[in-house]
Formats: C-alpha cells, sequence, structure tokens
C-alpha cells in the first residue's frame, strides 16, 4: 500500500513549520503584526483569540502589536515572559547560524514538544524534514535567517 512519506512532503504546506516561518518573521521584523499573531496563537505561546483581542483593542493609528504587548508585558506575568522568549531569540538571531537557531528554540524552549504535541506525530516527522532542510541550506551556501525563509518561501 503506497504510503505519502517524507520524500513527498511540502514543508510550508504543515502548520507546524508555518508557524516557525513566523517565528522567524516576527525575529526579523517584529512589528510585522499578523506574523506575530500567527505567534502568539500558535502552540508556541498558546494565547486564544480573546488574549488577541484584548491586546490589540485600542491601538491607535499605526500602533504595532508589539507596542502593545510591550505595554501589556507591564501588568501581565505571562504576556512579560512571551515578550522575554521573543527578544531572547531576536538576539541570538543576530550571531546564530539558522539550523543552530532552530535547533535551540525547538529543543531547549521546547517549541518542538509544544507542535509536536498540538498536532500529533505527523508534526514530529515534518519537523526532522525542516531541521535537515536548514541544514542542507547551510551546507549549500545559503546563510542567514532572512535568506532561509525566502528561500523555503
Amino acid at each position: 500500500m503506497p504510503v505519502a512519506g517524507a520524500d513527498r512532503l511540502v514543508l510550508t504546506d504543515h502548520i507546524a513549520v508555518l508557524d516557525l516561518m513566523a517565528l522567524a518573521r516576527v525575529v526579523l521584523q517584529p512589528d510585522d503584526d499578523l506574523s506575530l499573531a500567527s505567534l502568539l496563537k500558535s502552540p508556541v505561546f498558546n494565547f486564544n483569540d480573546d488574549d488577541l483581542i484584548t491586546l490589540a483593542a485600542g491601538r491607535k493609528r499605526g500602533e504595532s502589536l508589539l507596542a502593545r504587548l510591550k505595554q501589556a508585558a507591564l501588568t501581565d506575568k505571562r504576556i512579560e515572559s512571551a515578550l522575554g522568549q521573543l527578544n531572547r531569540w531576536r538576539a541570538e538571531a543576530d550571531y546564530a547560524p539558522v539550523h543552530e537557531f532552530f535547533a535551540r528554540v525547538m529543543g531547549r524552549d521546547r517549541v518542538r514538544a509544544k507542535l509536536v504535541g498540538r498536532f500529533g506525530g505527523e508534526a514530529s516527522d515534518v519537523l526532522d524534514e525542516f531541521m535537515s532542510y536548514a541544514l542542507a541550506s547551510e551546507k549549500a551556501g545559503i546563510h542567514g535567517l532572512q535568506t532561509f525563509i525566502e528561500t523555503l518561501s
């Protein structure tokens, strides 16, 4: 019986990879409201619709979701923790190779466990392929998170 395996996998079709791409986009462009909202709703931070509405409601014209996140972090420990994690990732992305960056994010910061916990065992195979792609990209001379994400897209 034929089974579609990793050999026929389109990485960017899986929501776990889309969540990692949103993470990268937020790290690269912190004022990307759509990517930040996607990342906050993902298993990485597990915010719900009400959390996002509370954050986004009442923004002034041109005020980013990140600016609201920073403001809310002053009084909300959960948001403060999420903002702290985003800041750490942003600092690491400046110097870490892509594969190493995502290995830290998925291992040390338990993002892999969160994604697999939400999306099931299938996500594990997809994440393995994502990491293989990141390593292969580095070996092929594709350096930097921005270039990696553009190539993956």
